[in-house]
């Protein structure tokens, strides 16, 4: 089955944006100057250029997991690294690490003025502007817009998310019920496999899986892909067992400032997904809205 990537196809070699020199003390300069060293292979280029792509993700990867995102053997991420000048994986991952968290501040990102982040209120922001930085840099809305139409025209809809993310299954099913969708996100166990089991040809799942693969998470989406529904797929894992049974995949960033990921990025990929689904049939979204606005007026009076 084909599947729609949120992703552009990645250059084997890092070029320069619009030919400009990329400054040598920026992420993108370090790894321009890495792919340059006399012993880099073309398979090491196309690995630099992945993990250009999706420095949060490989500053935690395994070698393994960087292996399958390029489509190569492990062999070849450890002879990568260490034709970069590293003893092997681990050490280049650390550094790759480092250089994330400390370069690439939000105000590279995000044109700001330079400002200090001292202390650990200022990092978390500044970690929550850059993970929302790089999903922006991600989005692709052609792709958004289908998922989008595709959900809006289901018989069923049903949100999933498993950990912190389930918060952000259940902010898509309140949006897009109030804008005339009706969306179920239900809770892990019994109430899951319920919905699902009840899936079929025209309905569709939201699959929210980031930082940890849930297993409840993808049997959901397995199952909705078996009986025909649709499945789109929000996600830091690229490729996963969960990308396999998608129909859209959406890749985000959860790299948080602190010991946790971030849902940032999430909940503003479900706010543009229901603002792009608000924008399908105006009136019908309009409509909804005022028939719940009233019935709230009325439980109000009622208290």
């Amino acid at each position: 089955m084909g599947v729609v990537m949120a992703i552009a196809k990645l250059p084997a070699k890092l070029p320069a944006r619009g030919g400009a020199p990329v400054p040598e003390d920026s992420l993108e300069g370090w790894m321009a100057a890495l792919s340059e060293r006399p012993d880099v292979t073309s398979t090491a280029r196309r690995i630099l250029a992945t993990l250009m792509k999706q420095p949060e993700r490989a500053s935690y990867a395994s070698a393994g997991e960087i292996a399958t995102l390029v489509g190569v053997n492990i062999g070849s991420v450890t002879r990568a690294a260490q034709a970069f000048g590293f003893a092997g994986w681990p050490a280049f991952r650390e550094e790759l690490r480092r250089r994330y968290l400390t370069l690439l501040s939000a105000s590279d990102k995000s044109g700001s003025p330079q400002r200090p982040s001292t202390t650990a209120v200022d990092k978390s922001f500044d970690a929550d502007l850059r993970a929302l930085s790089i999903t922006m840099s991600r989005a692709d809305g052609s792709i958004l817009s289908a998922a989008v139409a595709d959900f809006a025209a289901a018989r069923t809809r049903v949100a999933v998310g498993g950990g912190s993310f389930a918060c952000a299954a259940q902010l898509l099913a309140s949006y897009a019920s109030l804008g005339g969708y009706p969306t179920v996100a239900p809770s892990e166990g019994a109430s899951l496999i319920n919905n699902v089991g009840r899936l079929g040809k025209g309905d569709f799942v939201v699959a929210l899986s980031l930082w940890l693969l849930y297993e409840g998470t993808v049997t959901a989406a397995e199952i909705a892909h078996e009986r025909g529904a649709k499945v789109c797929v929000i996600t830091d894992h690229q490729p996963s067992a969960l990308t396999e049974v998608a129909d859209y995949v959406i890749s985000i960033s959860a790299e948080g400032g602190a010991f946790y990921p971030t849902v940032t990025p999430a909940i503003a990929m479900i706010n543009a997904f229901c603002a792009e689904l608000a924008s399908i049939d105006p009136k019908r979204t309009q409509e909804s809205v005022e028939n719940m606005e009233a019935v709230w007026r009325r439980a109000k009076t009622q208290r």
